[in-house]
């Protein structure tokens, strides 16, 4: 039986336009709002349990995406001015969103215990936090899924060697060449389970690099005439060997 082995593939989104960004951004903020509101429900059981034991705490990835699920057609959601009940924009974003943000708290609770227990190895781990907005990581997840006539739901290359298309969202244009996966999937070596969108600031900037160029070398020191003539440009000899050459220069004999 040949093993499983996971691994992950990186590429940058190129360029995306205001339209995409903003749908981007969207889901980034949704699950934010889910793994927020999942916490939430999960402090308020623990405060309900401790004055009933018998209280159920959703703790696990599956309980939390429940509790998800119930909070989400609610009125502690919201209501809106049309007396609708629940999140009025949920629509608006891939489900899966919400339910990977349940699964992402259900792992940190986990990992909080396990710590707390002793039960794991490494740097204690805290109980979750609140993300903030502009502090935390804008991120989302998506598992990819597969239909009835076997379409899944993230696809590379569908409209061109360098694109993936991930469900609601549409096509992404990447900067990276797609191939090496595409040959590995094509040939059934290899199985896509979930694509991760983050937002890091690194990716490219177009027409931008000769400007950084252009402020790294204004704010080195300008060579001296004396180590341009020798080919020595910016570099300097050490304190001690200038104080000698000094010494030198002043008694030649």
């Amino acid at each position: 039986m040949r093993g499983v082995r996971h691994t992950s593939f990186r590429f940058t989104v190129e360029d995306p336009s205001a339209e995409l960004a903003g749908v981007l951004a969207r889901h980034a903020g949704a699950a934010r709002y889910a793994f927020n509101a999942c916490l939430g429900l999960v402090k308020q059981a623990v405060a309900a349990h401790r004055d009933d034991p018998g209280a159920p705490v959703p703790y696990s990835g599956f309980d939390l995406i429940n509790a998800w699920n119930h909070f989400k057609t609610s009125p502690a959601a919201g209501v809106d001015e049309h007396g609708n009940v629940g999140l009025p924009w949920r629509a608006e974003v891939c489900q899966q969103v919400f339910e990977e943000a349940a699964v992402d708290l259900g792992r940190g609770l986990a990992a909080y215990t396990a710590s707390k227990q002793g039960a794991r190895k490494g740097r204690r781990v805290g109980f979750p936090a609140f993300k903030k907005r502009g502090r935390a990581d804008e991120s989302f997840r998506l598992r990819n899924k597969t239909s009835k006539t076997g379409r899944t739901s993230i696809r590379l290359g569908d409209t061109g060697p360098r694109t993936l298309n991930l469900p609601v969202i549409g096509t992404l244009a990447l900067v990276e060449e797609t191939r090496r996966l595409r040959r590995m999937l094509d040939k059934g070596r290899a199985k896509i389970l979930f694509a991760t969108v983050r937002k890091t600031g690194r990716g490219p900037q177009p027409g931008r690099g000769g400007d950084a160029q252009h402020r790294r070398d204004a704010a080195q020191p300008a060579p001296r005439q004396s180590d341009q003539r020798r080919g020595l440009g910016n570099l300097r000899p050490p304190a001690r060997l200038q104080a000698g050459l000094a010494w030198r220069r002043a008694h030649p004999g």
